[in-house]
């Protein structure tokens, strides 16, 4: 549970990311926003909490006595990361405001063998997010499973993946079935079924596989 609740923003923008599942994850700037839904294409991710927990900083006072950073990161096989989400003109123009609070989530997160990482847009506004923001509705969409099982059975038989041109004429080439199975591989990849680069943005030409056995994610 967040130790901190988000308020209704009128200048800034706040709201509640429901790409996470469950009760959704809360943001308060449009920068967060973009970092949560990179999170959610981030490879091996599990959870992320908001406002997760209160960092006393010592030698402060009054609403300076305490830091909470924005955001707990859970991925499978990488520690578990406190972050800081910030513009860079604000990091750069306020940086003896953060001073302590960063030293002090530095100290609190290596005590839990966690890390704390401070992003700014250079680092979540990039290729991955775009392709994220593409994918992220198609996440809760139904699919036909038997379009589904056509697409698997073709990657199956070619470990090195395929291009989605090429997989969206696996189950029929008419219209309707090509556009069916095209609509079912970008819903697999945004569920994690399906595995593309998306550091490179998505296209029909980008080429999908079946994630590798033993090969963690």
């Amino acid at each position: 549970m967040p130790v901190r609740k988000i308020p209704p923003k009128q200048i800034s923008l706040s709201g509640i990311h429901a790409g996470t599942g469950g009760r959704g994850t809360a943001f308060e700037s449009s920068l967060e926003r973009d970092f949560i839904t990179l999170m959610v294409f981030d490879e091996g991710f599990i959870d992320i909490e908001e406002q997760p927990v209160e960092i006393p900083v010592p030698g402060k006072t009054g609403r300076a006595a305490t830091y909470v950073p924005d955001f707990l990161v859970h991925r499978r096989n990488r520690p578990t990361t406190l972050v800081e989400v910030k513009p860079a003109e604000v990091l750069e123009t306020e940086a003896e405001k953060f001073t302590d609070r960063f030293e002090a989530a530095r100290r609190y997160a290596n005590d839990r063998d966690w890390e704390f990482s401070i992003w700014t847009e250079d680092d979540i506004r990039v290729p991955r997010l775009e392709n994220g923001k593409f994918l992220l509705p198609f996440r809760d969409q139904d699919i036909d499973p038997s379009i589904a099982r056509g697409v698997e059975a073709r990657l199956s038989e070619n470990p090195d993946g395929e291009s989605v041109e090429r997989l969206s004429r696996c189950n029929g080439t008419s219209f309707t079935l090509v556009g069916s199975t095209i609509h079912t591989i970008w819903c697999l990849l945004a569920t994690g079924i399906l595995k593309a680069d998306l550091n490179e943005e998505l296209s029909m030409g980008s080429t999908v596989w079946l994630p590798r056995i033993g090969v963690p994610v």
